[in-house]
């Protein structure tokens, strides 16, 4: 009886030191885990390539930042980003997509009111990955001499939206040029999966 309450104390105490061990190398472990994602989190803050959807994403241009990121509903991401000046045009860029099921509460940059509002507005139907009048391209007046360029695209059930701001193009031809380099520079900067 006597060897039975010793191997019993024994073990009992066996017991509790491998589970102080166990606790104390735990909380090691999370400070090193966390030490590790903080080191991640630096290199997540300038991301290559920016989640659009399950099928989508951007790369953007090299030398761009990340002003802003969130959801959009439930099914969605929203970025907005500056970059070198392209063709002395635009510099930022809100990058926006939902499922098509939340498209009609999709909250655009420039409400739908402002549109309709806008001193005048043009759209184009442009070709994506070699598939005629898919993206439609808005171009309207807002801002004092500015102009909003509004790309949207849907794809495999997600609405894919770009917006931007720009100098208001004095001639046609400088309107055309504008709307051409921000189309190449959207689709270059898409990817596809």
């Amino acid at each position: 009886m006597f060897y039975n309450k010793i191997y019993t104390i024994r073990i009992l105490i066996l017991l509790l030191s491998a589970i102080i061990l166990s606790c104390s190398s735990s909380e090691v472990l999370q400070d090193k885990e966390s030490n590790d994602k903080n080191k991640f989190f630096d290199k997540e803050d300038k991301p290559a390539l920016l989640r659009l959807s399950y099928y989508l994403a951007f790369r953007p241009p090299p030398d761009y930042k990340l002003l802003e990121k969130g959801d959009v509903g439930d099914k969605g991401n929203r970025y907005k980003i500056s970059f070198s000046s392209i063709a002395g045009l635009f510099s930022q860029m809100i990058i926006s997509t939902t499922n098509t099921e939340n498209r009609s509460r999709f909250n655009y940059s420039v409400s739908q009111s402002e549109l309709d509002k806008a001193k005048w507005k043009k759209y184009f139907y442009l070709k994506v990955q070699d598939e005629p009048n898919k993206a439609t391209l808005t171009i309207f007046s807002c801002k004092k001499n500015l102009a909003c360029i509004r790309w949207e695209w849907v794809y495999k059930g997600f609405l894919v939206v770009f917006e931007s701001e720009g100098e208001l193009p004095a001639l046609d031809k400088a309107e055309e040029e504008m709307i051409n380099t921000y189309h190449t520079l959207v689709e270059k900067h898409l990817l596809l999966y």
